[in-house]
């Protein structure tokens, strides 16, 4: 559809972001134009942008997506002395280890809580630096003798606990017994890592929570979310408690956001995504995006060029609404994404970079808003691609061969969740207002 209004631009001042342009800052009557018969197609393909440290919780867990297949999350953790204690009887035979990793109770829990999980514990071997930005398909590798825990991902009963020989009551999580001989490593190191945590992390580089992928039904499985953050009281932080000489106990800190992974893995799409993800260019009306290292959809606006041919046209406002894909999603166990992104691809890779609209010209390092939060009457997100569309039209103008694609990712935090979206692209609704000055 083209609308046509008359308008008047009063008294503006030049702007940036080639939303005027130069000589338009005086009063003039300009024709305003509208159109939203833009169509979309895309593709979906990897995703390898999604940042895996920094974020405020975890996800563990493995789920069978009816929509996109089998995948899983699990967390890699450094350890850290929670109190010194000089002398330390590294000699002994410890009683027992616990591990205990808080749940955050019934929030942003994705799949079907009733299903057991496999969880592996092992000790990392691969080094976790401080002050480096991860992506949640990181490699990395373990040693040593693990321990197995089956049960739900989903917690909902308080545990008391034996600190400093006096209860201590930690709320629902995940509370596992470590393997005698990951009990007995944890007691034998060099007397001194138990004062110096450059020393402790030197021998023991953390811990691998790992989801192991079983033989779960389709629309089966299911993530939690855990705070691994938390420092606020040793009873609700991410801990491991070694016990020895039947009263003392020892505490090692896995908490601090900088030094804990969260990784994603897929181990098998649906026949849709795969036959996407083995396929090439933008033929289609459905498009996928999963957290957690999985996929993304890519997303082009068909006919750009024929609307920069008009002229030298000035974008006014523009705006992009997607919507999921009708009896892909539940209210009950498959949710619908709180919230998406929508990002640009960066050129000559497959990562993802922020669009004009983002930038924050006052103040780089700022993010700017750009919407993307779910619309629950009519299941869209709608962002606000202003700036970066007049950028493909000046592009096109300029004779230039833009490619004016976006991608749709599942947010890493902010919720942290496990959910994924299945888009309608028919669906698509791309408003243009702007003008074609003389």
């Amino acid at each position: 559809m083209l609308l046509v209004f008359s308008g008047a631009f009063f008294s503006c001042k030049k702007e940036t972001g080639n939303i005027l342009i130069e000589g338009q800052g005086g009063s003039g009557n300009i024709d305003l134009y509208y159109n939203d018969s833009l169509s979309t197609l895309g593709i979906t393909i990897k995703e390898d942008s999604l940042l895996a440290n920094g974020l405020s919780y975890s996800l563990l867990g493995t789920a069978n997506d009816p929509e996109l297949g089998l995948y899983s999350n699990s967390i890699l953790t450094r350890m850290s002395i929670f109190e010194p204690q000089a002398d330390f009887p590294n000699t002994l035979t410890p009683d027992s280890a616990i591990l205990y990793l808080p749940f955050i109770e019934g929030v942003n829990y994705y799949g079907n809580y009733l299903e057991d999980q496999i969880i592996k514990i092992s000790e990392l071997e691969t080094e976790i630096a401080t002050n480096t930005t991860y992506y949640q398909g990181l490699d990395y590798s373990v040693v040593g003798a693990p321990t197995f825990y089956k049960g739900h991902t989903f917690f909902f009963d308080y545990h008391t606990v034996k600190h400093n020989n006096v209860d201590m009551l930690m709320p629902p999580g995940l509370y596992v017994k470590l393997d005698p001989l990951m009990a007995k490593r944890l007691m034998s190191f060099p007397v001194n890592d138990y004062e110096n945590n450059e020393l402790l992390q030197a021998d023991f580089k953390g811990f691998a929570i790992e989801a192991i992928p079983n033989d779960l039904d389709p629309g089966n499985g299911g993530f939690g979310v855990f705070n691994m953050a938390s420092t606020a009281a040793v009873s609700d932080m991410a801990k491991v408690l070694v016990y020895y000489n039947d009263t003392s106990d020892f505490i090692f800190k896995l908490s601090g956001s900088s030094s804990i992974i969260n990784t994603g893995k897929s181990h098998g799409y649906s026949a849709a995504v795969n036959q996407q993800l083995n396929g090439s260019g933008y033929i289609n009306s459905t498009v996928y995006a999963q957290g957690g290292n999985s996929v993304k959809g890519q997303v082009q606006i068909q006919d750009l060029d024929k609307l920069a041919a008009q002229g030298k046209v000035v974008v006014n406002k523009a705006t992009v609404t997607v919507f999921l894909k009708d009896n892909t999603w539940d209210e009950f166990y498959f949710t619908r994404p709180l919230r998406i992104n929508l990002l640009k691809p960066q050129e000559n890779t497959i990562r993802n970079t922020i669009i004009k609209d983002q930038y924050d010209v006052s103040r780089p390092s700022n993010l700017l808003a750009i919407g993307g939060d779910l619309n629950e009457s009519d299941n869209s997100y709608t962002f606000t691609i202003t700036r970066q569309l007049q950028e493909w039209i000046n592009d096109f103008s300029d004779g230039l061969n833009p490619n004016p694609s976006f991608n749709l990712t599942i947010p890493s935090d902010n919720p942290v969740t496990g959910a994924r979206g299945v888009f309608d692209l028919s669906k698509t609704k791309i408003r243009v207002t702007y003008a074609v000055p003389n």
